[in-house]
């Protein structure tokens, strides 16, 4: 399974001083989510270039740095396949699966919350 979890690598304690910021680790990871307070807020705002990279369990790899705008295409790109899966994924559901075919199909119709969230 590939997961997708957003965080912010953080900067050093003395390289953002323009409105408050929240309690962080110089040079660690803040997870971007919906529990962040308004001061994490302060810390993540802002930033036109994202970097990814392999999680800790999938081991080393090379940094992938693109601007925020070719990740959202990408992104869009991405719930639009599986928005399209959608139909011949029940279909072979239903055939080769039929006992779990309602789970499966459910599964494949939340994907594209991700776009609806945002």
């Amino acid at each position: 399974m590939i997961e997708t979890r957003p965080v912010l690598e953080t900067p050093g304690r003395d390289a953002f001083a323009l409105w408050p910021v929240g309690d962080y680790l110089p040079h660690g990871f803040l997870a971007l989510n919906a529990t962040m307070s308004t001061a994490d807020g302060g810390t993540a705002d802002g930033g036109t270039t994202v970097r990814l990279t392999p999680g800790t369990s999938a081991g080393g790899g090379r940094a992938i740095e693109l601007p925020l705008a070719e990740l959202r295409r990408l992104l869009a790109g991405t719930e639009r396949d599986l928005t399209g899966f959608r139909r011949p994924g029940g279909t072979l559901a239903a055939r080769q699966l039929p006992g779990h075919r309602r789970p499966l199909v459910a599964a494949l119709a939340r994907t594209p919350a991700l776009a609806e969230e945002s």
